[in-house]
């Protein structure tokens, strides 16, 4: 099953959407409620799942946030609480990606601050929180700066996909 999250804007689609192997759409492939009692899901980036957790990053203007749903024995996963948002820790602006070491702490990249926050279980923020990413080193030649941008990621590009177990 591969897991595919959309972020279309205030008409678009805004959500995870669930596709077998062979490309199909599930039967039911929205992931995530959209029910009144359950946050906008508007600019949806990143997503994790953590055990029977699934952070997504909501990088939607003020409201920036990561929500956290919680798997029922169904399989469907039902709105838990807002794990971490710009009320609770000011650097996750704007937040672009998530990752989760092996301590299971989540770690959440900001576009507009170039900062990556760390968050315990619990939602607390890591000690580590709010350290900028160290600046290029001087350029070599006083006409042109070297172009090297150190908090965007140097390798390949991140995937809004993500294989899930079967």
């Amino acid at each position: 099953m591969w897991l595919i999250s959309f972020h279309g804007g205030e008409e678009g689609t805004n959500n995870i959407h669930a596709y077998h192997d062979t490309g199909k759409p599930h039967d039911h492939p929205a992931l995530l409620p959209t029910g009144h009692a359950d946050p906008d899901l508007r600019e949806l980036r990143a997503f994790r799942i953590v055990g029977t957790r699934l952070y997504v990053v909501r990088a939607y203007n003020k409201e920036s946030a990561v929500l956290r749903y919680a798997r029922t024995p169904e399989g469907r996963y039902v709105f838990d609480r807002v794990f971490a948002s710009t009320h609770t820790a000011p650097a996750p602006v704007h937040p672009y990606d998530i990752a989760v070491d092996g301590h299971g702490h989540l770690y959440v990249s900001s576009q507009d601050t170039n900062v990556v926050t760390g968050f315990d279980a619990s939602g607390a923020t890591l000690p580590i929180a709010a350290r900028r990413a160290p600046a290029s080193p001087p350029a070599r030649s006083s006409r042109r700066p070297s172009g090297r941008c150190p908090a965007r990621p140097t390798g390949p590009r991140t995937s809004r996909a993500r294989r899930a177990s079967a």
